[in-house]
């Protein structure tokens, strides 16, 4: 008899996720506090990623499955990302504990990735690179924290790069190279230029990441540059999904979830470059990043994720009626969550009230098909 598939890991990290955000979401005010920041990126976001990162090499390198220690490390973020909110809010000696931990799980998936590239039949597909491109942006903000640690008369600019190289290179990178995949799966049309646009946009997105987080630290000229570059493949991305409109547009749907995300991080990238120019405050450009970019994301690749990663041996329709779930009232929680990521970097304090209750609202639904 053929071995049962078990559920992949990332499921369960899919929930935290979620869950994270509404929860921080809900108790924040217009702007999000450094450990509420924390709290999404740490606990939400890191541990989501590398347990995705995790489930996807093996498909861009037409390998096998990660071995035991691989799969390790996304609760190893996750550990990692405990300690920091405890060092943030109670004893910061933790930090100088999950920096080293979440470098650890960084690089031991980055070098396993690197491997897996290397020993691909044909090659690994550019999608690849862009992953061991934000695990390499992930490893250098960690240094930085350690950085501003040992040399707290730099912490400031410090911080400053650390945050960068999270934001726009660990996730930017992820989101970009995944999007180019992950969008036209979801909805349901054919995209033979992305596998172009990835290998040709790699160094566009990741020198933009570099100066963006140079010149956050220390020169606001190297920022423009640097948000200048990240704005090419973004908009090529935009380009290529506008041609499928008919497709992805919808009040439900993974896809107009995930085409949502890209519009929102287009908006990040222009509030990065107002924050440049001193028309936005930091927690600003945040609030836009996470409720008009990363949430729309995260709920979006759950709508279309989560039935394969819960049930990986089961049919076809099963898994396709479990999306339709999970997709309904993706357009409208779009809508709510990119013009409340928009009002929150105005300061209007009530819409982040908005973007939680659809969030609960999509927590609702994926523990509903979880049940199920």
């Amino acid at each position: 008899m053929p071995q049962k598939q078990k559920r992949q890991p990332a499921a369960l990290f899919a929930l935290l996720a979620v869950l994270a955000f509404t929860v921080v979401t809900a108790g924040s005010g217009a702007t999000p506090t450094a450990w509420q920041a924390h709290a999404v990126l740490a606990i939400g976001v890191f541990p989501l990623i590398l347990a995705a990162m995790s489930y996807f090499t093996p498909v861009l390198t037409r390998s096998g499955a990660p071995h035991a220690f691989v799969t390790m490390m996304p609760p190893l973020a996750l550990a990692a990302g405990v300690l920091a909110i405890l060092g943030l809010t109670h004893r910061p000696v933790l930090l100088a504990i999950a920096a080293p931990l979440g470098l650890f799980a960084s690089l031991a998936l980055l070098l396993w990735m690197h491997r897996r590239g290397r020993k691909a039949i044909g090659g690994a597909h550019p999608g690849l690179v862009w992953y061991e491109a934000a695990l390499g942006c992930l490893a250098l903000g960690l240094l930085a924290v350690a950085g501003a640690l040992a040399f707290p008369e730099h912490g400031t600019a410090l911080k400053r790069l650390h945050l960068h190289l999270n934001l726009l290179g660990f996730v930017g990178l992820t989101a970009i190279g995944t999007l180019q995949v992950l969008l036209p799966t979801a909805g349901g049309y054919q995209d033979p230029a992305a596998a172009g646009r990835l290998h040709a946009d790699i160094k566009f997105a990741a020198s933009g990441t570099v100066l963006t987080a140079l010149g956050a630290a220390w020169s606001p000229a190297l920022a423009w540059a640097g948000l200048g570059l990240w704005l090419l493949p973004v908009a090529r991305l935009i380009r290529a999904a506008l041609k499928q409109r008919r497709r992805i547009i919808g009040w439900h749907g993974a896809a107009v979830a995930l085409a949502g995300a890209l519009i929102g991080f287009a908006l990040a990238l222009l509030s990065g470059a107002l924050h440049a120019a001193g028309v936005l405050a930091p927690r600003q450009s945040i609030a836009l990043f996470f409720i008009a970019f990363l949430f729309p994301l995260v709920t979006g690749a759950a709508s279309y994720l989560l039935p394969l990663w819960l049930l990986p041996g089961a049919g076809p329709d099963e898994q396709a009626r479990r999306r339709r779930r999970l997709a309904w009232g993706g357009g409208a929680r779009t809508l709510i969550l990119l013009g409340s990521g928009v009002l929150a970097a105005a300061g209007v304090g009530w819409a982040v009230f908005a973007a939680a209750a659809v969030l609960a609202l999509f927590l609702l639904q994926l523990l509903l098909v979880v049940r199920d």
